[in-house]
């Protein structure tokens, strides 16, 4: 059988969910960079599953997201 009709996406390991008008909340596939999360200030919450992170610094945090999200890890379609 030959790969017709395959389709491949993207798929992320994070995602920025805004809290409330202060903080944003990282979750998702964290556990590697938790030193980095550390070293930027976020606080993990256990209660709320992710980190909590300075909506101030959203533009910081999407970068992180960006740095560490493996744009070729892909995800098979089938159609």
């Amino acid at each position: 059988m030959e790969n017709e009709g395959l389709k491949y996406e993207a798929v992320k390991s994070m995602e920025i969910v805004q809290y409330n008008d202060k903080c944003l909340l990282l979750k998702g596939n964290t556990k590697p960079y938790k030193e980095e999360l550390k070293a930027m200030h976020a606080r993990f919450n256990h209660g709320l599953g992710g980190w909590i992170y300075p909506a101030r610094n959203r533009k910081k945090l999407e970068e992180f997201v960006d740095r560490h999200t493996d744009k070729r890890v892909k995800q098979l379609v089938l159609f």
